[in-house]
């Protein structure tokens, strides 16, 4: 499979308009939301083949989620 960048992005878009929504429903920080967030962003990676660049920007995005929540604390 050849990795379209673009379509990935695009897609990395709509799943952070996503992830808003279950911080809302959620609770930002919450155990729910964060379980929500390992999900969702397993399943775009999978569905990526967890091709290397798929997987750095869900860590990239996961940890930029991670350091919001810990400054919230």
């Amino acid at each position: 499979m050849k990795f379209d960048y673009r379509k990935f992005m695009n897609e990395v878009v709509d799943w952070i308009e996503a992830q808003e929504d279950a911080a809302q429903r959620y609770g930002f920080g919450s155990v729910e939301y964060f379980n929500w967030v390992f999900e969702s962003s397993g399943k775009l990676c999978d569905k990526y083949e967890n091709h290397p660049f798929a997987l750095r920007q869900m860590r990239m995005v996961y940890e930029h989620i991670d350091e919001a929540a810990k400054q919230m604390n």
